[in-house]
């Protein structure tokens, strides 16, 4: 981690610094809160301007300013965290600009947050008036609806940089465990290629860890709370402490979970730049419709479904273009529009049940992308399929006997294409879409 001093802490040495937030409405509360604070084990306090009943009022601020640094004695930052990236009060960026000059000009300030996206030049402007002050910046990002890709993370924290930042911090919002992955895989790489302190955070109860395992991914400072909270996900200060604390002295256990969960990042960085398509196949009903969405939500690939491609170009059903045209003059067509979809990468293909019984298209799925077979007992397919009307090859054979006797014709045909081959029988979507990814790991390592 990069070291920073100011006043009588480092940012980057030893633990990750706890910041501690004062969300008050007036002078009277902050006063309040600042005394809870002075008695806390935080290193750190945000004094969040956008939550005062007067919260343009530069005297108002300067006054809640001096008392938390007097009654706290600690190192203040001071944000107005704008509606725009979550705040409390939304203001337009003319506005936004001048209030943050002017509480520099007039204020003894520690830190000041200036938010990235208030536009290059604004910025500049912010930066220079602080640095003039010998005030330090905390440039930040938020964003409470997603999590951006790590590639997306890493270069807005560079940017930040660029823009002469002293602290580059960006908080985003998980929806699942891999958006975790992805914010610790962009902190790790952030903190060995910048120059400057790190501070990143996943908010809410799933991206947690994020705010306790700081000093084996290299974020700095970490945000907890003293009484009411200004981001979900934020944890008592003192806990927080005890947890750090945890982490330091078991910190071969907590190396190992950071190290996996970059290790899982990459493996979906490198699945996401495929120059190849996944294409599975496999007897209908054998789930490749459904991994097949699965599997596109969990790698960020498109999908493509042969089936419904087919429908698509020829406006017709698969029932009904099997009337007209019969089985052979269906291939035909399934293989035209294999052709088309293999001219581009990167893609997940859902492959209709027949389509590997060509020497034809086999040739052309070899030659663009990795075969997946998915597989499933006869009773599983019958159980799956049983309800369908779109099944022309089943017409008037729908039982597991029948299911049974066309599985076994084309089962040594599936078996000698496949690259892959997963078994789906009592699995979940998500473990099925998981072991997928682990054996393209695999896979390309041949």
């Amino acid at each position: 981690m990069k070291k920073l001093h100011i006043g009588n802490i480092v940012i980057g040495e030893g633990l990750p610094k706890v910041c501690v937030p004062i969300v008050a409405e007036d002078i009277d509360e902050i006063r309040n809160q600042a005394v809870k604070i002075a008695d806390s084990s935080a290193d750190l306090v945000e004094f969040r301007i956008d939550f005062l009943n007067k919260s343009r009022d530069i005297e108002n601020i300067l006054n809640g300013l001096k008392i938390i640094k007097d009654i706290t004695n600690k190192c203040v930052i001071v944000t107005f965290r704008t509606g725009f990236e979550g705040g409390n009060e939304e203001i337009s960026r003319d506005k936004y600009e001048k209030l943050i000059i002017d509480i520099l000009e007039n204020g003894n300030v520690d830190i000041i947050d200036v938010e990235m996206f208030t536009g290059d030049e604004a910025v500049e402007r912010i930066v220079n008036a602080a640095h003039r002050r010998n005030t330090k910046v905390i440039m930040s990002n938020h964003d409470f609806q997603k999590t951006p890709d790590s590639e997306e993370i890493i270069k807005r924290l560079k940017k930040m940089e660029s823009l002469r930042a002293d602290i580059a911090k960006i908080a985003v919002m998980p929806k699942d465990k891999s958006d975790v992955d992805r914010l610790i895989y962009a902190t790790v790489t952030s903190d060995k290629c910048l120059a400057i302190p790190v501070v990143t955070m996943s908010m809410g109860e799933d991206g947690k860890i994020s705010r306790l395992v700081g000093e084996i991914s290299g974020s700095t400072i970490t945000f907890g709370t003293v009484g009411k909270a200004s981001a979900p996900g934020q944890v008592e200060s003192g806990e927080l402490k005890k947890f750090l604390e945890k982490v330091h002295n078991e910190a071969e256990y907590y190396t190992e979970m950071v190290e996996k969960m970059c290790s899982a990042c990459k493996m979906e960085i490198k699945m996401k730049n495929l120059d190849y398509n996944i294409m599975l196949i496999g007897f209908m009903g054998a789930g490749k419709t459904t991994v097949s969405t699965r599997l596109s939500k969990d790698m960020s690939l498109p999908e493509i479904d042969m089936d419904a491609y087919i429908v698509k170009n020829q406006n017709m059903k698969i029932s009904e273009i099997f009337d007209k045209y019969g089985e052979e003059g269906f291939r035909t067509i399934e293989t035209e529009c294999l052709i088309e979809i293999m001219k581009n990468k990167g893609n997940i293909v859902s492959c209709g049940g027949g389509a590997v019984l060509k020497d034809e298209n086999v040739e052309h799925m070899k030659e663009n992308g990795v075969i997946v077979l998915l597989t499933a007992t006869p009773q599983t397919i019958y159980e799956r399929v049983r309800n369908s009307n779109d099944r022309p090859i089943l017409n008037g054979n729908m039982n597991v006997e029948f299911i049974e006797q066309l599985m076994n014709k084309r089962k040594s045909r599936y078996l000698e294409v496949a690259d892959i081959i997963i078994e789906t029988d009592n699995k979940s979507i998500a473990d099925i879409s998981k072991e997928i990814q682990s054996k393209l790991v695999e896979f390309a390592k041949k």
